[in-house]
């Protein structure tokens, strides 16, 4: 399902789930889920 999503947003979708997927990334370094 949000693979259709992904398709519908394209290029900023890419961008913007790569920001959001590091950010998540450091949180979980960090502890803070």
């Amino acid at each position: 399902s949000h693979k259709e999503k992904r398709s519908s947003y394209a290029p900023e979708s890419g961008v913007r789930y790569d920001g959001i997927y590091r950010i998540e990334k450091c949180w979980r370094k960090v502890g803070i889920q």
